[in-house]
């Protein structure tokens, strides 16, 4: 049974830890981490390095806390526990999960908030750690899936076969489609009339791409359709989904050819910061209370809205034309596009892939195909195979 070595400060990670641990467990792991000693930072030094240096994999998971430090030592013991595993890379595979820096994390348990000296030096490894880094977290979710499929392909790399099939698998299970509204709706799918005699399309197209986007995560913008996309329509389209919808990200493209993603809040600041006169009517139509259902709101704020901007002059002195060189200089945007070379094992791209720092990852695939694979139900496929083989 090979082991694991999962090394943490202990109480902001405790919870953390323990998931992991369990996780690791279940996949048939033999586990060590500090609740085998004492239920305290202060740990025997010694005794975690000897522990570090008989494991087949280390799983570091470092927050904005930096440790205790044992007397004559100028380093906690956490980062003595890393150092011990970097330096014999042919024995323990080193594994690095950093809390993500926009992560909520209570006060309490940052350094930078209470102990200067402390700050600095966690400040100084996280940035060392960031560039090697197998894997950031939000939450314990997504620690414990994250460290259950970096142990996994870490530990599977000599069957190659096997995972090329697995990792096509995996890849395939975990596209995901972006909504746009129904057929039925044809072109009023991209078209978001706010004129006050088209009130009732504007009406039908938001309750039917809200009410379908519901179980989507990410809505599809294609930028030149029907003659192109205005900088209001796409304000109130933003507002509506961040408001009354589980959707994420908007997907933009450009005559079918991709463009790049955004989050709805980074679409809704950036026009709202060009155009703050806009922003403000938009947010007076807004009520103060939401409705219980939805489809009763919707109406009401478009008409609003329409009404705002007729009385700031009318739609067409207000609005400009959403070009994709526009969305590209939105504060979130992201345009990556992951390219596998010919040359990458499975392995190489499996790390490619999860170790992404956002969920939905553009994956390049032959003839110039982008498909968005959602990189956390990736790693939860990989995991799955993983419990499987136990």
């Amino acid at each position: 049974m090979k082991k694991v070595y999962i090394s943490a400060t202990y109480n902001d990670l405790k919870e953390h830890r323990e998931a992991v641990a369990q996780a690791l467990r279940r996949m048939g792991y033999e586990v060590r981490c500090m609740e085998d000693y004492v239920a305290t930072d202060e740990r025997t030094d010694a005794r975690c390095t000897q522990d570090v240096a008989t494991c087949d994999f280390y799983v570091g998971i470092l927050a904005q806390r930096y440790g205790w430090i044992p007397p004559g030592r100028e380093c906690s013991i956490t980062e003595l526990e890393y150092r011990q595993a970097r330096s014999q890379s042919a024995r323990t595979r080193c594994l690095i999960f950093l809390l993500h820096e926009d992560a909520p994390w209570s006060q309490r348990w940052i350094d930078a908030l209470h102990d200067p000296a402390s700050a600095v030096k966690i400040a100084r490894l996280r940035e060392e750690l960031n560039g090697t880094a197998t894997g950031v977290f939000i939450s314990v979710e997504d620690l414990v899936r994250e460290v259950m499929a970096a142990v996994h392909m870490e530990d599977s790399k000599t069957w190659k076969l096997a995972l090329q099939q697995e990792f096509e698998t995996c890849l395939r299970q975990s596209r995901v489609e972006p909504f746009s509204a129904p057929e039925s709706l044809g072109n009023t799918a991209y078209k978001l009339y706010l004129g006050s005699s088209e009130a009732a399309s504007i009406i039908e197209v938001l309750q039917a791409a809200i009410a379908n986007a519901n179980v989507a995560k990410l809505v599809g913008i294609d930028l030149s359709k029907s003659g192109g996309w205005w900088s209001t329509r796409l304000l109130l389209l933003a507002g509506l989904l961040a408001d009354y919808t589980q959707v994420s990200k908007l997907v933009f493209s450009n005559a079918g050819t991709y463009v790049g993603t955004c989050g709805l809040s980074d679409t809704r600041r950036a026009i709202g910061e060009a155009f703050p006169a806009i922003a403000k009517a938009m947010a007076d139509c807004l009520p103060e209370r939401r409705g219980f259902d939805p489809a009763a709101d919707i109406p009401e704020i478009v008409r609003l809205f329409s009404n705002k901007l007729q009385q700031m002059g009318g739609e067409e002195s207000l609005k400009l034309p959403v070009l994709p060189h526009v969305v590209q200089a939105f504060r979130g945007f992201n345009g990556e596009r992951l390219q596998f070379e010919p040359t990458q094992d499975v392995i190489q791209r499996q790390r490619e892939l999860l170790t992404k720092r956002y969920q939905y990852v553009a994956v390049e695939e032959p003839g110039s195909r982008i498909t968005i694979v959602d990189r956390l139900l990736f790693a939860s496929r990989v995991a799955e195979l993983a419990l499987a083989r136990v």
